[in-house]
């Protein structure tokens, strides 16, 4: 996908039509939900449903309808509230693209992480309207520059913020002309890229980790850059995006992240002829497979395979005779709600894992099928979820 293999090395190398074509078929079919928090209206007295206090004013959880998806009207919502001269404006505005990011996973899930914005997490303090006017201050001076690995860079001290994939929601929104979203679908696709292997300085690949590292501002700059480039092209020759707005649109970065963000997606599942049980012939019609990820176990290095992530459920697929057992992202978000931020022994053991481990806590909470502790605790690691500590602990990050 779909860029020449010296895309990143050589200024003078192009897209092609057909390489255009399919950015903007990955565009007009991208589908992020339209999450949002706004403020509340006035009420005399009592509670309001949904709400959330930010910055001691009441604001609501507005979890999208059927069918309602991100566009640039909810582009400009964000932007208009991070750029905002009122503080809590600002505060509102992180805690609507925290919302946003996280809805996919589910709704409670997101508004614990709003809450976690808001009142603090692992060490950092809440975000008071304050800080959000301080940190977006700095970074919209540095988007000036522009700079953006730097602006990524002033978000570090904000409680969630911290690491690549939300912190570029937020300068994605401050500037989407000139910056997109750098994630674990971006991050898992550009590692299988061919042509998005360039060595440093213009390496954009492994850009997911602090960003108060220089090499993860550097990848990230790398990676606006890039955006900035292929958004100058497509609109040079012409390539109009729609969607779901009611014209043609011209492309901004942040529509150059969202087409290849859909393209990495949907790498999950590809198009086979469909064969007859009994002859094997092809019948004219399609089913989807989903790509397995090879993987190995990490404390014995046991191969087996997983199709999905934790956002969407996966399967796991082991043994000789290959067993498949399907864990939900409801699972996941269970797992995840209860060890987030925290190292934990996986205790793999099918009978008698030690108290508090991860191994322990599946087969209280996960009843009823085999023991896959080893194998999630795996994938956790391989999606980003948790990094490794050794060969018998991971963290959840």
């Amino acid at each position: 996908m779909p860029f020449p293999l010296n895309y990143l090395s050589n200024p003078a190398a192009t897209i092609s039509p057909a390489d255009a074509q399919r950015l903007l078929n990955a565009r007009n079919s991208y589908n992020f939900p339209g999450a949002r928090i706004v403020w509340a209206p006035q009420a005399p007295g009592g509670a309001i449903p949904n709400q959330v206090m930010i910055g001691g004013r009441r604001a609501m959880f507005c979890p999208p309808g059927p069918g309602a998806q991100t566009n640039i009207a909810l582009d400009r919502y964000h932007h208009m509230l991070l750029t905002s001269l009122n503080s809590c404006d600002r505060l509102l505005g992180l805690a609507s693209v925290v919302y946003w990011g996280y809805f996919t996973f589910s709704d409670p899930y997101a508004r614990n992480k709003v809450d976690w914005l808001l009142s603090g997490n692992a060490g950092k303090p809440g975000v008071s309207c304050a800080a959000a006017m301080r940190a977006i201050d700095l970074a919209l001076d540095d988007l000036r520059v522009p700079d953006s690995g730097l602006a990524l860079s002033r978000l570090s001290q904000l409680s969630g913020l911290g690491q690549t994939p939300f912190a570029s929601k937020v300068i994605a929104f401050l500037s989407p002309s000139t910056s997109g979203i750098y994630d674990k679908w971006i991050s898992k696709g550009l590692a299988t890229a061919n042509w998005a292997l360039c060595p440093t300085p213009r390496d954009i690949r492994s850009g997911v980790g602090q960003v108060s590292q220089p090499g993860i501002q550097r990848k990230y700059q790398n990676w606006c850059f890039f955006l900035e480039r292929v958004q100058t092209e497509l609109n040079r020759f012409g390539w109009l995006w729609q969607n779901t707005e009611t014209t043609p649109q011209q492309w901004r970065a942040i529509d150059v992240e969202r087409a290849l963000f859909q393209v990495y997606k949907n790498q999950a599942q590809i198009q086979m002829p469909a064969k007859t049980p009994s002859t094997g012939t092809q019948q004219g019609a399609t089913m989807n497979i989903k790509v397995k990820t090879a993987c190995k176990t990490i404390a014995r290095g046991d191969v087996f395979s997983y199709s999905g992530d934790p956002s969407t459920g996966t399967d796991i697929f082991f043994g000789a005779q290959p067993h498949c057992v399907h864990v939900t992202s409801k699972d996941y978000a269970f797992i995840i709600n209860q060890f987030v931020t925290r190292q934990v022994v996986i205790g793999a053991s099918h009978t008698s894992p030690p108290a508090g481990s991860l191994g322990e806590w599946l087969i209280r909470n996960l009843p009823g099928r085999p023991v896959i502790t080893s194998y999630v605790a795996a994938i956790l690691v391989d999606t980003g979820w948790a990094v490794k500590v050794n060969s018998h602990a991971i963290k959840f990050l």
